[in-house]
């Protein structure tokens, strides 16, 4: 997960705005924060570079569709791929094991012993040998 903050309150917007009133937002906070109009009492010139930077970042967000609807629905893992996917660290060994092929903590998935014992039989009811090598 990342740590980055929500782009919605980045900018002070709502879910529903719209792209004008996004844009809005930006240009509105931009003028406060950018490198030569910000409050040089109230903050150090990199202070100011950081958050003009989250606010481009949350900006480029929201104005494209695509990457909007992609936040909205998975947040920043959403917008940079990994949609869908968990880290290691967050599985179990169980679940791990379970994600490679014939994992499954070793259970057969959807197999029963009916059905191996078909797939071995020549249809005789007989069991074919097994090849030595």
């Amino acid at each position: 997960m990342s740590d980055r903050p929500n782009p919605y309150e980045t900018l002070g917007v709502e879910k529903d705005a719209d792209a004008k009133q996004i844009r809005k937002a930006f240009l509105l906070a931009a003028k406060k924060y950018h490198p030569d109009q910000y409050d040089k009492s109230a903050m150090s010139a990199d202070e100011a570079k950081d958050k003009m930077q989250t606010l481009t970042v949350a900006y480029e967000t929201l104005k494209n569709d695509e990457t909007r609807a992609k936040f909205d629905r998975g947040g920043w893992d959403a917008v940079d791929g990994n949609e869908g996917t968990r880290s290691a660290s967050s599985m179990d060994i169980g679940e791990m094991a379970s994600s490679f092929p014939g994992g499954n903590n070793g259970a057969r998935s959807g197999i029963t012993d009916d059905e191996i014992g078909r797939r071995r039989s020549n249809g005789k009811g007989r069991v074919r040998p097994k090849l030595r090598k």
